[in-house]
Parts: structure tokens; C-alpha cells; sequence
């Protein structure tokens, strides 16, 4: 991971060496009764998503991928987690039911190596008749992060909480929504990351902005060729 994303990968496993899940089990409809995900010892909030991975060499096991992004550095905090049975849908009664029942509580330190690299750092573009300034570009193999200062300050409506107002939708766009973020890979695959959430903030004249967001998958940076914001295309060195 790197200093706001991880990939927390937990392996399930029978020690026995007998298959874990009944034969026919569709890994994609598994999930963990009880998972809400880790739970970290740290001030500010954290989110993300799981999926579970099958290896076809070794049916004694079954992993299980955490993607979590905290608004503090994890590195070094405590992650608590708990699971209760492993589950599947069941067709027949429209619910899930335990596939593998057990109950777990563990915790662990987050205590890893930053995978990161930074890129960028001035380079501008123009749009929407403003200069955006990419102040850095962080890749690393869970996520992507890039922030940029545009040269005007955004300009919020007085609109009702709850209610967005037309003009404040498109100030979203020029500042934000519309900014291009492409990942390409070194087999031409390009992942379009312009959706990215962040954040958007007006400050003594200009607006600092924040778009990222985690992979879907683990991405080694050896299968990252470049990435482009705004039309700028910075090359990924090899790892």
C-alpha cells in the first residue's frame, strides 16, 4: 500500500489440506458474516471494499482481498478484525447461509513498506479558461492520487443544505469533474479514472483540489507504463 491506501489480503485456509468450500461454490457470491472491515486505532475515517480470490492449484484455501483508504497515514496503526462464518447464497431460500462456520477476532499492525512513487510536481494545463497546476502524482499499486491548484477561486451558491444548486453543479465540473485522469498499462489497456471522488477546496484566491481513488485489483507498478492528467503524460519508471 502507501501512506492513505492498502490492500489487506487474508488467507483462509483448512489445515487438513481438505477443500475448503463445497464443490460448485461460486466464489463471487461469498461473503464474511460480520466483516465490516479492519477497524483502526487512529482519529478520522476510512472506507473501502473486499472481494474474495480463488486459487484453482489449491482448494484448501481461499483469500481474501481488502482494499481500505483512511483519511490519516496508516502506517504503523493497529487494525482489529472479526469474522463470523464464511457464507454463500443459497438459490433455494434467497438468503445466505454459512458455508464454513467459525469465528474469528484478530489483530495486526499495519507494518509495511510505502509502495509508492510521487511524479509531477508544476506542469500546468489549461481548460475551462483557468490554469491547473499538478502539484504531485502518487501511484502506487493499490491507488492513485493526484493534486492540483487552480488559479481561480471556486465560488459555492448559498443553497439549502441537502439541495445542489445548477451553478454549483457546474463549477464541479470545471474544477473538478472534468479534469482527465487516464492510467495506462504496459499491455495498452487504459483505465479511465476521471470519476475519481476527492476533495475540493477555495483558499486566498485559488482552489486545491485532491482526486483518487483505490483499484479494483492489485496493480504491480512493473505493469504501469504511464499516467496522463490533463493531458500530461508522465511516464511510470520501472520497477
Amino acid at each position: 500500500g502507501d501512506t492513505y491506501n492498502a490492500a489487506i489480503v487474508y488467507t483462509i485456509r483448512r489445515d487438513d489440506g481438505t477443500p475448503l468450500l463445497p464443490e460448485g461454490t461460486d466464489a463471487r457470491s461469498l461473503t464474511m458474516g460480520g466483516f465490516g472491515g479492519a477497524t483502526l486505532n487512529m482519529q478520522g475515517g476510512s472506507h473501502g471494499s473486499s472481494w474474495f480470490v480463488t486459487d484453482g492449484s489449491d482448494s484448501s484455501a481461499i483469500q481474501l482481498v481488502e482494499a481500505i483508504t483512511a483519511d490519516q497515514p496508516m502506517i504503523g496503526r493497529t487494525a482489529t478484525v472479526e469474522f463470523q462464518d464464511l457464507c454463500g447464497w443459497d438459490d433455494a431460500t434467497g438468503e445466505s447461509v454459512p458455508v464454513v462456520k467459525g469465528h474469528w477476532k484478530f489483530r495486526f499492525d499495519m507494518d509495511y513498506e510505502d509502495a509508492s512513487i510521487t511524479l509531477g510536481g508544476g506542469e500546468t494545463f489549461r481548460q475551462n479558461d483557468m490554469t491547473f497546476t499538478v502539484d504531485a502524482i502518487t501511484v502506487s499499486p493499490v491507488a492513485v492520487k493526484v493534486d492540483y491548484t487552480v488559479d481561480s477561486e471556486v465560488v459555492w451558491s448559498n443553497a439549502p443544505s441537502g439541495r445542489q444548486d445548477p451553478e454549483d453543479s457546474l463549477q464541479m465540473e470545471r474544477y473538478f469533474e472534468n479534469v482527465e485522469i487516464l492510467l495506462i498499462k504496459t499491455d495498452g489497456t487504459v483505465i479511465d479514472m476521471s470519476n475519481a471522488g476527492g476533495s475540493i477546496e477555495p483558499k486566498d484566491g485559488v482552489t486545491i483540489c485532491s482526486k483518487g481513488e483505490v483499484f479494483d485489483e492489485i496493480l504491480p507498478l512493473d505493469e504501469l507504463e504511464s499516467i496522463s492528467v490533463g493531458g500530461i503524460v508522465y511516464p511510470i519508471p520501472a520497477q
